[in-house]
């Protein structure tokens, strides 16, 4: 499958994001990026609140390929939504 974007752990395709495969598998299609979450204080993307709960993750990697497969799908995503979902998501790495 043609990538648009790899770094250390994830790859960007023309389809979705994926782990790369000295990973386990994990596969987010471009449709499933934009899905929400509803938390304590209201919604949040889904995908970085549930990958950072893997301890596996490297969540900067992570944070920095589902940026790019924002863009690449060229999806229109809330900026504060975002912002705010990936900082969730780097505290709960954090709390692991």
């Amino acid at each position: 499958m043609a990538q648009l974007f790899e770094n250390q752990q994830w790859r960007v395709t023309h389809s979705g994001l994926e782990a790369k495969s000295d990973v386990p598998t994990v596969y987010i299609p471009a449709a499933e990026l934009l899905r929400k979450r509803v938390v304590s204080d209201g919604w949040l993307y889904e995908w970085p609140l549930h990958v950072a709960e893997n301890s596996w993750v490297d969540f900067p990697a992570f944070a920095e390929a589902f940026k790019e497969a924002l863009s690449h799908h060229q999806l229109a995503f809330n900026e504060e939504l975002l912002h705010r979902s990936i900082a969730e998501g780097q505290n709960r790495k954090t709390e692991l």
